[in-house]
C-alpha cells in the first residue's frame, strides 16, 4: 500500500513537472519570437535614422523624429523583413562594385532581386515538391494531401487548374516529361502515376516492390521511359509501354533523390549514407561514387545546372557568353549538360560541384553554401541562368560553364558575362538566392526571402523567366518576381 502511495506521488510530481516544462517551453517560444521582432525593429529604425542622417546633409539637418519612423516601420506587410533583406542584398553586390551608382546623399535604394508575386493555396498538406513545366506555361505541386495541383502561368497563377487525387499518400516528387505533355507523381504509397496534362487524365500507374517511391525522373530524349528511387534501396526504369519495370538495380542504402542525365544513358542518385553515385545504365553496378561531406550526413536532393547553347546570336554577330540571346534558352532544348552540379545534404550546406574537373578522381567543390537550415529535411534547390532582369551583369574570368565540346576559344574564355543564381528552401521558412557565378570561394547569398510561415520544403526556377516558386509546410506555394526589365535589358 506503501509503494501504491508512493508511485501515485512520484507520477503526480512528474505530471507536474511536465506542465511546469510545457509552460516554460511555450514561454520560451514567445519570447524568442519577441526578440526576433525587437531585433528587426532596432535594425529598421537604425536603417531608417541613417537614410534621415545621409538626407539631412544635403539641406537643413532636422531631428530624428521616432514616431514617423515607428509608423514607417510598421508598413511590412507582405514584404516584412524588407529591410534587412535589402542591407543583406545591398552589401553583397556592393562587395563586388555591382550596386548602382548613386549620389552619396541620396535615399539608399530597393536593390532586392525577388520580389513576393503571390501565394497559391489550395493544398491542405504541406507541399513537399513543385516543379515548372520545360515549356514553362504549368507548375504543378505535390502535397502531404495526397494530391497534386495544377497551375496555369499564362493565367497568372489565379487558380489550380486541376487536382489530381488518385495518390493513397504523400506525393513526394514530381517530373515533368521533356515536352511538357505529361507528369509523373511519385509518393509514398509505393506508386508512380502518369498522368496525360491536357485532359488531367491518369493514364497510366506503375507500382514498386514496397517501400516509398521518393524520387523520379524521366529520360530527356523519351517520354515514354523515367527512373525512380525507394527507400528499399533500389533503382527502378519503367516504361509507359510495359507493366513492369524494365531494369532495376540494387543500392546500399535507400535512394533519396536522383538526376538523370541528358542521353538517359546515366543517372546521379544522392542516398541517405550522404553517396553521391555515377550509374551507366548498361551495367549493374555504379561507375563512381564518393562521399559528399563529413559524417555520412544524408543526401536529400541532386541537380545539375543547365547547359546553354554554344552560339548566342545578336546584333552584332556571333558570340558566346551567358545570357538568354534570341536563340539561346537553358533547358531541355540546350546541348550539352551543365556543368554544375548541386547537393543538398542534411548538415545546413549546399555543396557545388565542377563535374568536368577532376580532383583526385572526384567532383571538384567550387562553392559550400550556407545561411540556410536544412539538418534533417528534405530541401530543394533550384538553379536559374540568363541575364537580363534586374540581374546585375558579371564578368567572370576563367572558363565558362558548360561541357567540355561546349567551350569558346581561349580569346573569349577569360571574358564571359553570364550570372548564375541557385535558389534553396529552408527549415526556418525563407527561402536563400545565392550567386554562384564565379570561381571557386566566391559565392555570395543575394536574399533571403522571407514569407512563408513554416518550412520551405522546395525552389524551383521557371526555366526561362527569373520567377521563383517556392513550396512550403505551411500548405502554400509562393511565386517571386524579378524587378520589372528596363528598355535596356537583354531579353
Amino acid at each position: 500500500m506503501g509503494d501504491e502511495a508512493f508511485d501515485k506521488g512520484y507520477r503526480a510530481k512528474y505530471e507536474a513537472l511536465l506542465r511546469e516544462n510545457k509552460l516554460v517551453k511555450d514561454a520560451r517560444d514567445r519570447l524568442s519570437s519577441e526578440n526576433k521582432l525587437l531585433r528587426q525593429s532596432v535594425f529598421d529604425l537604425s536603417h531608417k535614422l541613417t537614410t534621415l542622417d545621409q538626407q539631412g546633409t544635403a539641406g537643413t539637418s532636422r531631428p530624428f523624429d521616432i514616431d514617423a519612423a515607428l509608423r514607417d516601420s510598421g508598413r511590412t506587410g507582405a514584404d516584412g523583413g524588407a529591410a534587412m533583406a535589402d542591407e543583406v542584398t545591398r552589401t553583397a553586390l556592393d562587395a563586388h562594385g555591382l550596386g548602382p551608382s548613386r549620389d552619396e546623399h541620396a535615399p539608399l535604394p530597393d536593390a532586392r532581386l525577388l520580389f513576393p508575386k503571390s501565394e497559391l493555396t489550395g493544398h491542405t498538406g504541406a507541399v513537399y515538391t513543385c516543379a515548372f513545366s520545360p515549356n514553362g506555361k504549368m507548375l504543378a505541386s505535390g502535397s502531404f494531401d495526397h494530391t497534386v495541383r495544377l497551375w496555369d502561368v499564362d493565367n497568372h497563377f489565379q487558380q489550380s487548374v486541376e487536382c489530381l487525387s488518385e495518390h493513397r499518400q504523400l506525393v513526394a516528387d514530381l517530373s515533368w516529361s521533356h515536352d511538357s505533355r505529361s507528369l509523373v507523381s511519385a509518393s509514398y504509397d509505393s506508386t508512380l502515376n502518369v498522368w496525360d496534362v491536357a485532359s488531367s487524365a491518369l493514364s497510366g500507374s506503375f507500382s514498386v516492390e514496397g517501400g516509398m517511391v521518393q524520387a523520379v525522373g524521366h529520360h530527356p530524349g523519351d517520354e515514354r521511359i523515367f527512373f525512380a528511387g525507394t527507400s528499399r534501396s533500389r533503382l527502378y526504369q519503367f516504361d509507359t509501354r510495359q507493366a513492369k519495370p524494365t531494369r532495376v538495380w540494387q543500392n546500399d542504402a535507400m535512394i533519396n533523390t536522383l538526376y538523370v542525365f541528358r542521353d538517359g544513358q546515366r543517372v546521379y542518385t544522392g542516398d541517405q549514407r550522404g553517396q553521391l553515385k555515377l550509374w551507366d545504365l548498361q551495367h549493374d553496378a555504379p561507375l563512381s561514387e564518393f562521399l559528399v561531406g563529413e559524417g555520412g550526413r544524408p543526401i536529400s536532393h541532386v541537380h545539375t545546372s543547365f547547359a546553354q547553347n554554344r552560339i548566342v546570336r545578336g546584333g552584332h554577330g556571333h558570340g558566346v557568353d551567358g545570357s538568354l540571346g534570341s536563340e539561346a534558352r537553358p533547358g531541355p532544348a540546350a546541348s550539352g549538360e551543365g556543368r554544375l552540379i548541386a547537393v543538398n545534404s542534411y548538415d545546413n550546406a549546399i555543396r557545388v560541384f565542377d563535374r568536368i574537373a577532376q580532383q583526385h578522381q572526384s567532383l571538384k567543390l567550387l562553392h559550400l553554401l550556407k545561411g540556410h537550415k536544412n539538418k534533417n529535411w528534405p530541401i530543394k534547390s533550384a538553379f536559374f541562368r540568363g541575364q537580363g532582369h534586374s540581374m546585375p551583369k558579371r564578368v567572370v574570368s576563367g572558363e565558362p560553364e558548360g561541357t567540355v565540346e561546349d567551350q569558346p576559344d581561349a580569346g573569349a574564355r577569360d571574358s564571359i558575362l553570364r550570372c548564375m543564381l541557385l535558389a534553396t528552401g529552408s527549415a526556418d521558412g525563407s527561402v536563400c538566392v545565392f550567386d554562384v557565378a564565379g570561381g571557386e570561394g566566391t559565392s555570395e547569398m543575394l536574399q533571403k526571402l522571407e514569407g512563408h510561415r513554416d518550412q520551405v520544403y522546395c525552389a524551383n526556377f521557371h526555366p526561362t523567366d527569373l520567377l521563383l516558386a517556392s513550396s512550403s509546410a505551411d500548405c502554400t506555394v509562393r511565386l517571386w518576381r524579378a524587378r520589372q526589365r528596363s528598355s535596356t535589358a537583354s531579353h
